[in-house]
Parts: structure tokens; C-alpha cells; sequence
């Protein structure tokens, strides 16, 4: 059996280092070969795997088009790669392009393996999660979210499900954690975001580390958006000598930069299983995390592997780090730590759990709904790619129905306007406002956002103006959608009696800013009260063999 893993080209990416594993599942099980799609400024499919960490991997493949390539056209190269690969199972990961291209293809199977635990994924489920033969999540709280949004949006998803975190190489004889010169050294490794990292929260973790009395440099390997604000924030904190900034960091180089760390940190609201944490504990070293973490909270026990914190209380978690460092107690958790990653996280103790995800896809195949009823869920994960043209459809269409002997021109082609998970949060944020007697609301924030929302802004009376403090400044825009943008002073001039926060990337820091200026004018957001709860309060103590069996 070919089983394909389809990737985009990222040089920080816990899916991309997932893929180089699974690239090399050992015998008896089937390995994944990747397949590395996206688009170059002149379409050599070589430029992918510049910095992809898959660009090693014997018999990875690179698909790439020009800036302007249509949809169809891309489509069309997937498949052709697809072809030439022979596959009979893809996993897309995240990628809707690859799968509309294995749904077009009638003799492969679709696996759906949903990294994100948080509403980043809302909208892959939402769009394409119906053309998935198969599916796993790579946490236990991912899973419960797919469930609920399944029931929720009425969704008609197939297979059984269940949790199956990646595989990572495991350093039979780690390098002993033995702090050589008096400094905690910390590694943080990832994307460098405030939203769903809260990368933000690691200058107060230094600073709480720096309190305790113990010296701490922290490295922090990988980029993002909130680099900068991440480094501005350490300066006014005063710590920014603590931090060691290197950039992206690939994947080969990455076992002796966690060799030479005493510990790795994460700090997230909300993860799946992450690599980064899988990766150090089996090179032997502790991990500090936050409850956020996904399944590495189920894996991690405070005091005995690594520490572990509430999401946002660096307070506790930089005390627990210092505690152990001057007890020198980081050595017997590193070793604790080994022991946990050989057991669970390996390719040999992982091996059947990929074998069998990929088995009941091919399975599920057989099963599938016939052809002409599969199209609607095709054009819903179409309508996700963006830049579609009716004459794009129209082709696909045609192709569609000359591989699965469907009557030409029988197949509707309008894309169906399904609202996105932004859209549906505006929407319920809308009309819970409404409830409360709400009919001028305003949105604070007029950026990217905007977009994903934009059906049920434009459509929404009672939205009647955008907030946002750029209001007024040279270049930007007096007017979004028809509605004006106004300074928080001129909106609350003009009688608006409600306020959603229009923004994800921003909104944790924007709710209180809101609060602020809005007096009793109640202010909601859309993202940090939409998350799906953990069973319990607290998923530390859940066992790694809900997952490794």
C-alpha cells in the first residue's frame, strides 16, 4: 500500500517533522512518503524544499505553480503527482487542496488527521472533513472537538475516529541533563504567535525564573509574527539579555540545540500533541508545559518528568523550574522523561496505530456514498481554496463525472456559500447581543478578520460601524464594507450599544483594551469563550496508553 502525506512548504512546522518521521516508519509497517505542494515565484518545485525539513526525505516530491496558476490548473498538478506516486491513501493534514485532488481521484482513500485542537481547525473539519474515509486527531481534547462540531454543524463525517499523536526518534542513551555553568538553560522551540502559543507569556516566565534568584538564558529557535513584540516585550520587562533569538532553526540542527538545553518550555493555550514536546523528552530532557499543551498534559506528571502549569501562571511554572533547578532534580526528570518517550512515543510503539488509521481508509473506501452525493462535499472543500472561478468549477466538474460515468452537465457547479466557523461566531456573537436588547453594534477591529466573517457582516443591520485605533491616521480607510470606521470616542458618540471583537490573531489583548473604553456597553469576543472544554478540569492525569495502545 502507498500511503502519501501532503505538506505545505514551512520551515516551522510540527506537521512537516511529523512527516520525516513517518517518512521512515520502520519494517513491518508502511511508511508515509511526503508530497510538498505550494506556490513559487516561477514555479520550480524545487524552491519548496529550500526550507521545508521534509527536503531530505529519500523520495519526497515537490508540486509547485506560479503566482495566478487557477485552481483547476493546481488541482490537476496534485493529482498528476498523486498519479505518479501511485498512491492509494493520502493524508492532507491541513491542505484542502490535496483534498479535493484525492477526492477527484476514484481509486484513493482520504485519511483526515486533525493537528489542531483549537478553532484554527474548525474550518478544515468544516470544509472538508466529509470527504475523510478515515480520521484522527492528535489529542483527546481534539477529538471531543471534532465530535462536538460534527454534531453541532450537522456534519456527516465517516470512520470511528480516536487519538493518534506523531512518532519521534528516541535517543537510546541521551546526553545527561548536567547544568555545566550555574544558568538554567531553557529552549523554547516553535512558532512565534501570541494567540494559541502566547509566546508573550515566556518574558514573564524569565522574569519569574530571574525572581526566584536562579540565572536563566532562554533560546528560542523558529519565527513568527509575534517575534518582534515578543522582543520588545523582554526589553520593557528588562530580561531581553536572558534571551538567545536564533531564528529558524532546521530540523537536523535541532537534536543538539535540546542536547545542549536543560529543559524545554511551551507555554500554549492550545495545542495537539505537540512534536517539539515529544522531541525533547526523547532526547532525555524534562519539558515545563502549561495545561494548554494538549495531550503532552496527559503525558507530563509535575515533579517526575517535567512541570506543569494552568495556562498563564508562568508565576507557578517559572517557581516549579527554579525549585528543581536548585534541588538538582532536572537530571532524574530528564531520565523519567526518556523513559516516557520510549514507551510511547517511537515509530515501533506507534507503528500499528498508523498502519491501522491507514488500513480502515482504504477500508472505508469501499463504503463510500455514491459519486453524484460525494460532489457537494467536493464543492464545499472547492469553495475553501479561495480564488475559484466559475470556469475552474465547471472543468473540475467535467472531469469528475467522465471518472465516475456521471451524465455530462448533470453535476450542479455554484459553490455553496457555507458559512465559515468565523462566520458562524459572528453570527451567534450577533444574535446573543441581540437577546440583550443590542441593535447598533460595532466592531472593533477593521483588519484581516474582517474577511473571514465578511458574509455575515455584510448581511448583518445591526452591525452599523467598524472601531478601530488606526481610525483617522493617514492611508487607512474611512469606510469597510459599507460601514464607517470610527475612533472608540466617535462610536461611542454615535449611540452603538454593543461591541464584538473582530480579530483572532489579537483578540486576548483587545477584549480588556475594549472593556476599557466601553463603560457598561457590554463588549464580547468570539474566540476565547468558543472552545471546546476538557473533560475535566484538569487532563493531567489522563494515561499515555489511551493513545500508544
Amino acid at each position: 500500500m502507498n500511503v502519501v502525506g501532503i505538506h505545505r512548504p514551512a520551515a516551522v512546522s510540527g506537521v512537516s517533522a511529523s512527516g520525516v518521521r513517518l517518512a521512515a516508519l520502520p519494517e513491518p509497517h508502511v511508511p508515509w512518503r511526503p508530497l510538498v505542494i505550494g506556490e513559487t515565484v516561477d514555479g520550480d518545485p524545487q524552491r519548496l524544499l529550500q526550507v521545508s525539513p521534509l527536503r531530505d526525505v529519500p523520495g519526497v516530491v515537490s508540486c509547485a505553480w506560479k503566482p495566478g496558476t487557477d485552481v483547476h490548473a493546481r488541482l490537476a498538478m496534485i493529482r498528476a503527482a498523486l498519479r505518479e506516486m501511485r498512491a492509494d491513501v493520502v493524508v492532507p493534514n491541513d491542505l484542502c487542496e490535496g483534498f479535493v485532488a484525492a477526492a477527484l481521484e476514484p481509486d484513493v482513500a482520504i485519511a483526515a488527521w486533525y493537528h489542531a485542537d483549537h478553532y484554527d481547525g474548525d474550518e478544515l473539519l468544516l470544509r472538508c472533513g466529509e470527504l475523510a474515509d478515515a480520521w484522527r486527531t492528535v489529542s483527546d481534547r481534539g477529538q471531543r472537538r471534532v465530535l462536538a462540531r460534527r454534531a453541532e454543524w450537522g456534519l456527516s463525517i465517516r470512520g470511528v475516529g480516536g487519538v493518534m499523536p506523531s512518532c519521534v526518534t528516541v535517543t537510546q542513551r541521551p546526553r545527561p541533563v548536567r547544568p555545566a555553568d550555574g544558568t538554567l538553560s531553557l529552549l523554547y522551540a516553535g512558532r512565534l504567535e501570541k494567540q494559541t502559543k502566547r509566546v508573550l507569556d515566556l518574558v514573564q516566565l524569565v522574569a519569574a525564573i530571574r525572581g526566584s534568584g536562579v540565572p536563566v538564558r532562554l533560546t528560542i529557535a523558529g519565527d513568527g509574527p509575534a517575534g518582534d513584540e515578543l522582543r520588545v516585550a523582554a526589553l520593557a520587562a528588562g530580561v531581553l539579555g536572558s534571551f538567545d533569538f536564533r531564528g529558524v532553526v532546521p530540523l537536523g540542527s535541532m537534536p543538539a540545540l535540546i542536547d545542549a538545553s536543560d529543559a524545554l518550555v511551551l507555554v500554549s493555550a492550545s495545542e495537539g500533541m505537540p512534536t517539539v514536546v515529544m522531541e525533547a523528552m526523547a532526547a532525555g530532557r524534562p519539558v515545563a508545559i502549561t495545561i494548554g499543551c494538549g495531550m503532552a498534559a496527559s503525558v507530563v506528571h509535575h515533579g517526575i518528568n517535567g512541570v506543569i502549569a494552568p495556562t498563564g501562571d508562568m508565576r507557578m511554572l517559572g517557581g516549579a523550574l527554579a525549585s528543581a533547578f536548585r534541588a538538582g532534580s532536572l537530571g532524574a526528570m530528564g531520565a523519567a522523561a526518556h523513559a516516557t518517550a520510549l514507551s510511547a512515543f517511537s515509530p515501533a510503539a506507534m507503528g500499528p496505530a498508523y498502519d491501522a488509521f491507514v488500513r480502515e481508509a482504504s477500508e472505508g473506501r469501499a463504503a463510500r456514498e455514491p459519486a453524484a452525493q460525494r460532489w457537494s462535499a467536493i464543492l464545499a472543500a472547492v469553495e475553501s481554496i479561495g480564488g475559484v472561478r466559475p470556469g475552474d468549477v465547471a472543468r473540475i466538474a467535467a472531469e469528475f463525472e467522465g471518472l465516475h460515468g456521471i451524465a455530462p452537465g448533470s453535476l450542479p457547479t455554484a459553490l455553496p456559500a457555507r458559512p465559515g466557523p468565523s462566520a458562524r461566531l459572528m453570527e451567534a456573537a450577533v444574535g446573543k447581543l441581540a437577546g440583550l436588547g443590542a441593535g447598533r453594534i460595532a466592531l472593533y477591529g477593521a483588519g484581516r478578520h474582517t474577511e473571514k466573517a465578511a458574509s455575515v457582516i455584510a448581511a448583518e443591520t445591526r452591525i452599523v460601524c467598524f472601531i478601530d485605533d488606526r481610525a483617522g491616521t493617514r492611508g487607512f480607510p474611512a469606510e469597510v464594507m459599507g460601514r464607517p470606521v470610527w475612533s472608540p470616542r466617535d462610536a461611542l458618540a454615535a449611540g452603538i450599544d454593543a461591541v464584538i471583537i473582530n480579530s483572532d490573531e489579537h483578540e486576548r489583548e483587545m477584549l480588556p483594551r475594549a472593556r476599557g473604553w466601553a463603560g457598561a456597553i457590554p463588549v464580547i469576543g468570539l474566540y476565547e469563550t468558543s472552545a471546546v472544554p476538557p473533560a475535566s478540569s484538569s487532563e493531567c492525569s489522563v494515561s499515555s496508553a489511551s493513545y500508544a495502545a
